[in-house]
């Protein structure tokens, strides 16, 4: 059989691709990629491989949990125009019925490496739960502005908040 040499050679045209993780997803980072950010886009043509349940992803970690009770809860890429939002040096963020995760998050949840990250994630499922949005959101902006309020720096108001608190003490006495 022969091979046609322009299709084998053909490369997309984008700024780099890479083939990462257990998954074995292809990730195609745009060419407008900001730095220090995990924005991108899938191959077109591609599945999507960019959402699992959370259950599923805190078996893959090893955790096991007595019922499945976050399986209605979606685990997936955060959206580029949020990465923009939230900034550097954020993992994860959760929403009622799903985490965002970073591109280098999600890969260590596929593979299997997230246990810390997922269990805090999954405190703040169950205080979205407890609480609803507006309990939620009142309690964990109030706290986080309260430290702002009193000249707190961003890092050390953002601690203080005490959702973010009660999911780092679960999280330490796993």
């Amino acid at each position: 059989a022969s091979v046609d040499r322009r299709a084998a050679s053909y490369q997309p045209p984008v700024a780099s691709q890479e083939l990462r993780g257990r998954s074995e997803r292809w990730r195609v980072f745009t060419d407008n990629r900001q730095p220090d950010t995990d924005t991108w886009d899938i191959v077109p043509g591609m599945a999507e491989p960019s959402s699992l349940d959370l259950d599923a992803a805190l078996r893959l970690s090893g955790v096991v949990m007595e019922t499945d009770r976050y399986s209605s809860v979606t685990v997936r890429l955060v959206p580029g125009w949020l990465v923009r939002v939230w900034g550097t040096g954020v993992e994860a963020m959760t929403l009622p019925g799903v985490v965002f995760a970073s591109a280098s998050a999600y890969d260590r949840i596929v593979d299997g490496d997230a246990a810390t990250l997922l269990i805090h994630e999954s405190v703040h499922i169950d205080q979205w739960r407890r609480y609803g949005a507006v309990g939620f959101l009142s309690r964990y902006l109030g706290d986080y502005l309260r430290g702002r309020a009193v000249g707190l720096p961003h890092h050390t108001a953002y601690r203080a908040i005490r959702f973010e608190r009660e999911a780092t003490e679960r999280t330490e006495r796993r």
